[in-house]
């Protein structure tokens, strides 16, 4: 989940932006992954979260719009790890929502039990 986190900083969807990450709201203490900043144009602001679980769903969808309106941002990125699935209604939910879901190339920790 970190390294994903630390790859999501310099993604390329955050070109052009001033970076701040953990930036945390002073009224709802919500605290998205990284935030950004278009520096020519305040109003334009971006919220991008990692997501490094097994299946991206509609509750991570509900979180970022959350985040999107507690921040004014236009626009909101899901960072999915590489072997994260992302169903065509979660696609659906996103697109409707001004979200857009990319895959990073970092792989979730899976946890194998012995049984």
């Amino acid at each position: 989940w970190r390294k994903l986190e630390k790859e999501i900083e310099n993604h390329k969807v955050l070109d052009g932006y001033t970076v701040k990450t953990q930036k945390s709201s002073r009224r709802t203490r919500e605290r998205p992954d990284v935030f950004g900043i278009n520096p020519k144009n305040n109003r334009d602001r971006i919220i991008v979260d990692a997501k490094c679980v097994k299946e991206v769903t509609s509750s991570h969808i509900k979180q970022v719009k959350g985040y999107k309106k507690t921040f004014f941002a236009k626009k909101g990125v899901i960072v999915a790890s590489s072997d994260s699935k992302i169903t065509n209604q979660t696609r659906r939910e996103a697109k409707d929502a001004n979200i857009k879901i990319v895959r990073g190339k970092t792989k979730r920790k899976k946890n194998f039990l012995g049984f």
